[in-house]
């Protein structure tokens, strides 16, 4: 009897924590997929926010986006429209995970992550703007 409840509890545990994974996976962070990107980055109702460096920046960027580098985006909050849905990408996905929660810490409601960045935007090789 001792086993079969063991188990029981176990295999509870189990799937509570498979939920909890799946769960944390969908959401990710706001997370927008490349072709995502590609499809909303001519709606006038989104900007693209490039966090990296002005150097980065200037090396080529996602046509349309607007340089604003992660460690200067507490203070400058106030160029970007609160109304617009704001994509945040970055080199890899690292800054604009930070960029991502500074964003949503300071009142934006409609914010996602680009994770896979310029990175995956190049190798799929999507347009560019120098």
């Amino acid at each position: 009897m001792n086993k079969i409840l063991l188990l029981f509890i176990v295999a509870a545990l189990l799937a509570a924590l498979a939920t909890a994974c799946t769960t944390s996976k969908s959401k990710g962070q706001g997370a927008i997929s490349a072709e995502q990107v590609k499809q909303q980055m001519t709606d006038l109702n989104t900007l693209l926010l490039d966090v990296r460096t002005p150097d980065e920046y200037k090396d080529g960027h996602i046509p349309g986006a607007k340089n604003i580098p992660v460690q200067e985006l507490d203070r400058r909050l106030n160029e970007l429209d609160r109304q617009k849905n704001v994509i945040v990408y970055c080199r890899t996905g690292h800054r604009s995970t930070k960029a991502f929660h500074i964003l949503k810490q300071n009142g934006f409601s409609a914010v996602r992550n680009f994770k896979g960045s310029w990175t995956e935007w190049t190798r799929l090789g999507y347009p560019i703007e120098k």
